[in-house]
């Protein structure tokens, strides 16, 4: 048996309806077009959340034509895709047999259509954008322990979202909990690296959607979760990997096109681009998962703005002259 999910109500809700509706000529009401208008809104919503995600990562750093190109195509012609792959009656992710069990890939609150699409290519985008910036170090805050504790349980929220129609109280309770504690550990690994995501996306949407994901298979315990579960859980996790990849590429492709065409920075990140490349030549070269992730508390960092500018003197010797370079930043 397949299992019913966000879609699946509204049909069925429909039908029910029509049973106990009286027999009068007054009353004249199609519910295939309320169920229509509600898949409707549903899309809308969830490109709107989908296509706001990706600004939040990539606001006042990408050139307005990138922006718009960007946001077209998710919404348009990528997200609608997820969309009957995972939520439509006839979508191989949403009704297939696999192994010769009836499967069905579990997302009522949108985290494989919504939040793990939009987070996967928000980030590959700050990869792209930053590629040199990876050297520029941030400071880290104080006051974002406070604004985590938060997040957290925004976090938990989207987790448990992912198969609420499954879980029970406890189930729900321990889900929201795993995820949270995971994300605040996640959040100060990103917050201590290079990558720029200032609105902890990364921690709470990506890390968490996937995490979440995977999981509604392996804690929930009802319907026919119950037989052949590590079916349902090899299913739900190769329509995980599936998202991942085809977002990936989708990301990619898009992100490298702007960029070939001097179209994906807008014009101060092209000089904070050429200052970048300017400070790697007088920097000692390391590796790009050294300058991502090999950051602490005695790591210098640049701040944006005028009255935190420092000017750094850097001293280059060659074997035949002697060159002392200073360069402001």
């Amino acid at each position: 048996m397949f299992e019913s999910t966000n879609i699946d109500y509204l049909e069925q809700e429909n039908d029910d309806q029509v049973d106990i509706l009286p027999d009068s000529d007054h009353i004249h009401v199609n519910y295939g077009y309320i169920s229509s208008f509600l898949r409707i809104i549903l899309g809308l919503c969830a490109s709107l959340i989908g296509t706001g995600q990706i600004s939040t990562f990539l606001a006042g750093r990408i050139h307005l034509v990138c922006s718009m190109f960007t946001t077209f195509f998710y919404s348009a012609c990528f997200q609608p895709f997820l969309m009957h792959w995972i939520w439509s009656q006839k979508g191989w992710m949403k009704k297939a047999i696999f192994l010769e069990t009836g499967v069905s890939v579990q997302d009522f609150g949108g985290n494989l259509v919504v939040h793990l699409s939009s987070s996967l290519i928000g980030t590959i985008g700050i990869l792209i954008v930053s590629f040199l910036h990876l050297m520029i170090f941030r400071k880290i805050y104080n006051y974002w322990t406070i604004v985590r504790c938060f997040q957290g349980g925004l976090a938990g929220t989207i987790a448990v979202a992912a198969a609420v129609e499954l879980y029970s109280h406890l189930e729900s309770i321990a889900v929201a909990a795993v995820v949270s504690v995971l994300f605040f550990f996640v959040s100060i690994l990103i917050h201590n690296s290079a990558l720029e995501d200032n609105s902890n996306l990364i921690a709470s949407h990506l890390i968490g959607s996937f995490i979440a994901s995977f999981m509604c298979p392996i804690v929930a315990h009802r319907a026919n979760f119950n037989s052949n579960k590590k079916i349902h859980i090899l299913w739900q996790f190769i329509c995980i990997c599936v998202v991942l990849a085809v977002t990936a590429v989708f990301a990619w492709l898009i992100f490298l096109i702007f960029a070939l065409s001097k179209l994906l920075r807008n014009k101060e990140e092209v000089l904070n681009h050429r200052r970048a490349t300017i400070l790697q030549k007088f920097l000692p070269k390391k590796g790009a998962m050294e300058r991502l992730f090999m950051i602490d508390s005695k790591t210098d960092h640049i701040v944006p703005g005028e009255s935190s500018r420092r000017q750094y003197v850097f001293d280059k010797t060659t074997n035949t002259d002697n060159i002392k370079v200073s360069v402001s930043v």
